[in-house]
C-alpha cells in the first residue's frame, strides 16, 4: 500500500488508553485546519511513492495539551493512522503568513517521520517532499489541465485562456489568465475564491469555455455552477 494523503487537523476529541477526551473548544473552531490544507496538498504533490504495509492516510490530530500528545498514542482506523500531536499556538497565531507554512510544514515533517520510525517505514521520500516544499518557497500554484487540454482559445483566435489555482493560508484563487497569439501573458480575472480544500477544488474544476469572444468561463464538475469573466478590456492593461 501506498501512502496517499497526510493531514494536519484540531481534532474534536483524541483517544488516550480507551478514553476519548476533548481539546480546547476554541482550537476545534479556529481556521487552522484550512491554513494547513494548502501544505499537506503542497506536501503530497512533492511527496515521491512511500510503502507502508497497511496505511493510506496518516492524521497528525495537533493539540496545545501537552498532556494529549504524550507518547503519540496511535489511534488507528481501516488504512488510517491518527497520531496525537503537541502545537503551541500561541506563537502561530502572532506569526506572518510565510512563517506560519513553514511552522505547519515542519510540524506534519516533525510528526510524519515520527510515524515512520515508528512503523517501520523509509523516510527518504518524506525527506524529498520536505526539501521541495522548501525548494518551491511553500508556493502552491498550477495552471489546470482538463484530459491533457491546459489552455482554450477563443472564438476569434486572438485570445488564449489558462485555468490557474493558488492555495492561500485564507483561500483558494482560481484564476483566469489571458495570452496573445504571441504568448504574452495579458492580463488575470479571479474566477472565484474558495476555503483551502483540495475537495471544493475538485469540485469547481470541471469544464472551461469561452461564452463569447469576450466572456470566458468555468464550470463546476457537477455543471450546476458557472464563473465568467469579461476580457473586453484587457488590451487597455
Amino acid at each position: 500500500m501506498l501512502l496517499r494523503d497526510v493531514a494536519v487537523t484540531v481534532k474534536a476529541f483524541i483517544k488516550r488508553g480507551s478514553e476519548y477526551f476533548r481539546p480546547d473548544e476554541k482550537l476545534v473552531r479556529s481556521a487552522f485546519d484550512a491554513h494547513a490544507a494548502g501544505v499537506c496538498s503542497l506536501y503530497l504533490y512533492n511527496l515521491p511513492k512511500l510503502v507502508t504495509s497497511n496505511t493510506a492516510k496518516v492524521i497528525l490530530a495537533v493539540t496545545q495539551d501537552a498532556r494529549l500528545a504524550e507518547g503519540h498514542e496511535i489511534d488507528r482506523t481501516i488504512e488510517v493512522i491518527q497520531v496525537p500531536w503537541f502545537f503551541a499556538f500561541e506563537s502561530y497565531w502572532e506569526a506572518g503568513e510565510q512563517t506560519k507554512k513553514r511552522q505547519i510544514l515542519d510540524l506534519l515533517q516533525e510528526g510524519l517521520l515520527w510515524t515512520a520510525e515508528h512503523e517501520g517505514w523509509q523516510k527518504q521520500p518524506l525527506i524529498e517532499a520536505y526539501n521541495a516544499c522548501l525548494s518551491s518557497d511553500l508556493v502552491h500554484e498550477r495552471f489546470w489541465r482538463k484530459a491533457g487540454k491546459s489552455s482554450w482559445q477563443s472564438p476569434d483566435k486572438r485570445l488564449k485562456a489558462k485555468v490557474l489555482w493558488k492555495f492561500g493560508l485564507e483561500s483558494i484563487e482560481i484564476l483566469a489568465v489571458f495570452f496573445d497569439r504571441n504568448n504574452c501573458e495579458l492580463g488575470r480575472r479571479v474566477l472565484l475564491s474558495l476555503i483551502p480544500s483540495e475537495h471544493l477544488l475538485a469540485s469547481s474544476l470541471g469544464d472551461a469555455k469561452w461564452l463569447s469572444s469576450k466572456r470566458f468561463a468555468l464550470v463546476s464538475r457537477s455543471k450546476k455552477k458557472k464563473w465568467t469573466v469579461n476580457v473586453q478590456d484587457l488590451a487597455a492593461e
